[in-house]
């Protein structure tokens, strides 16, 4: 009798686990505790990240405003500041900076707080406000105070040389008055050594009484080269080496607008044997009739001279698209003191007497 074999469908088989397929894990990308993981964990790495970024980026701004004075220290200039302090997380790395403090031969310059910020979606462009009270000074003078209701450089990271500044509600305070200018627009490069400046709607303190061009100044724009570096500070032994080396100050551009009056040119400033500032450039002038009336007032002319320069200028006057259409070529110098626009001596410039140094 033949014996009887149990198919694999069998169900007695299939009891015992046979015929059956075998049982596999599923796959790493099927497993639902994996994503519950990533999902509960990437929030966490991605704010570590982030965190750590700004950290970086808040000890780059500390360590190149350390860096940066540090080499106007080595330079001769004098720096103070107290401990910075992080902020603006999280999507501003922002450092402030108590208590900076500058001095050097030619400017001085001081504030209660300057903040430094670079925005982390915008990481070429460092941007610098000073905050609270401020003072400033030219030369050997003394500290001036000094407010804005705006005031913000900013420095783009692929030209760290150059310095854009702007200036909005300026108001100081100077002995000869209150100085004010609704805008100032400035841009420095310190490795060219130039200077550009625009100031609009300038009030001026210390004119004559009853000036005819008034107070309010329209406009004022220059350019500003210093030629053969700058001197090592503002002595006479200093600025006779400066000078001795070719030192010099070009300004290729000068454009003023007062009032009636608009004048544009090109000016060379040096110094003389006894170190006394010498003046030569051209100069365009708009609206001369205007000029001769302020130059009688202020009794920088002689009234009886004045019909005669009326005409000799409207001889020579012609139309210029930043002067008006009656514009006259002038020459300017500045010499033995006397400032001269043409053959006419305007006004004696007092002397300048630099400190001996040591």
């Amino acid at each position: 009798m033949t014996e009887k074999k149990s198919l694999p469908g069998d169900s007695k088989v299939r009891t015992k686990g046979l015929g059956t397929t075998p049982q596999t894990k599923p796959r790493w990308w099927r497993r639902p505790g994996l994503w519950l993981a990533i999902l509960l964990g990437a929030p966490t790495a991605a704010i570590a990240v982030h965190g750590a970024i700004w950290y970086l980026a808040t000890q780059q701004i500390i360590d190149q405003t350390t860096a940066q004075l540090r080499i106007l220290g080595r330079q001769g200039w004098t720096t103070f500041a107290d401990a910075p302090v992080r902020g603006g997380y999280p999507w501003v790395a922002e450092v402030h900076i108590p208590g900076i403090r500058i001095a050097g031969p030619l400017l001085g310059w001081e504030t209660e707080r300057l903040v430094i910020r670079l925005a982390l979606f915008q990481p070429q462009t460092v941007r610098i406000a000073a905050e609270g009270k401020q003072a400033a000074r030219l030369g050997a003078a003394p500290l001036l105070p000094f407010s804005a209701t705006r005031e913000e450089a900013t420095i783009d990271l692929a030209a760290p040389e150059v310095l854009n500044l702007d200036i909005d509600g300026l108001q100081a305070a100077l002995p000869a008055g209150p100085l004010t200018a609704d805008t100032l627009r400035m841009r420095l490069d310190r490795a060219q050594l130039t200077l550009g400046l625009d100031v609009g709607n300038a009030t001026l303190p210390g004119l004559p009484s009853g000036w005819p061009l008034g107070a309010k100044l329209d406009r004022l724009g220059l350019d500003v080269a210093v030629q053969a570096g700058l001197p090592a500070n503002s002595t006479a032994p200093a600025l006779k080496i400066w000078r001795d080396g070719g030192g010099r100050i070009d300004v290729p551009r000068l454009a003023i607008g007062w009032g009636a009056v608009k004048t544009a040119g090109q000016l060379r400033l040096s110094l003389d044997p006894l170190l006394q500032p010498n003046i030569d450039g051209q100069m365009r002038v708009g609206g001369f009739g205007a000029l001769i009336d302020a130059l009688v007032a202020g009794n920088l002319l002689a009234a009886r001279q004045a019909p005669v320069m009326r005409a000799v200028l409207g001889m020579l006057a012609r139309p210029a698209d930043d002067t008006g259409p009656d514009s006259v070529d002038m020459p300017v110098s500045l010499r033995d003191r006397s400032l001269n626009v043409g053959r006419i001596p305007l006004l004696r410039v007092p002397e300048f007497v630099w400190p001996a140094g040591k």
